[in-house]
């Protein structure tokens, strides 16, 4: 396992950061960090780091979409489409990424990633570190009712980040079009993405 370095002074910002948000969303929050901190353990990855990135994930959840369409052009972050118009709470977590770089120090680049796509998946894959902040949000019990799955997705995740992220973005691609509403691109790219890469591995 690699350590992160993150200064002191990142974690105290963070912190206050969280302990200021609704409280729900604090709670929200802190479940995501325990669950992120768990599977750190089984994926040796840096607890530490990796659960200040899964606390901080939703730094920016409370933003209105008017706000969040404003963050995006403030910090020059890739144009909005229509469909992130439309639906601009997908913005939060491109926006969470940059206020928590600028404002807070949150600058390792597989953290940054790791708040920036935990939304949608990050359509280049991503790593250990987005997988296991990603998977968290979605694992957070309170969200049972949404992803009915979660117990299967939970044991997977244990031993298979890869799978575990395909297992999630095929269901939940599918709940979406079963419901008519709008996929986001990156999702579907990660998706591809990812069982591309293990339709490889499985080659070899």
């Amino acid at each position: 396992m690699t350590a992160i370095e993150i200064p002191g002074r990142v974690y105290d910002r963070i912190h206050r950061r969280m302990r200021r948000l609704p409280p729900g969303l604090v709670e929200h929050c802190q479940r995501v960090e325990q669950i992120a901190r768990a599977l750190c353990e089984n994926h040796e990855q840096d607890a530490d780091a990796v659960g200040l990135t899964a606390l901080a994930h939703d730094a920016t959840k409370h933003f209105s979409g008017v706000e969040n369409l404003l963050r995006m052009e403030e910090y020059d972050l890739p144009p909005v489409t229509e469909l992130e118009r439309s639906y601009p709470k997908l913005l939060h977590g491109m926006v969470g990424a940059e206020l928590l770089k600028r404002e807070d120090g949150l600058s390792h680049p597989q953290l940054y990633d790791a708040v920036y796509w935990h939304t949608t998946g990050n359509p280049a894959g991503g790593d250990a570190i987005g997988h296991i902040v990603c998977l968290a949000d979605k694992l957070d019990p309170v969200k049972r009712k949404r992803y009915p799955w979660q117990p299967e997705l939970q044991e997977l995740a244990e031993h298979d980040l890869s799978a575990a992220m395909i297992m999630f973005l095929t269901r939940n691609i599918t709940r979406l079009l079963d419901k008519g509403v709008p996929v986001h691109p990156a999702a579907i790219e990660a998706r591809n993405t990812l069982l591309l890469a293990s339709e490889s591995t499985a080659g070899v």
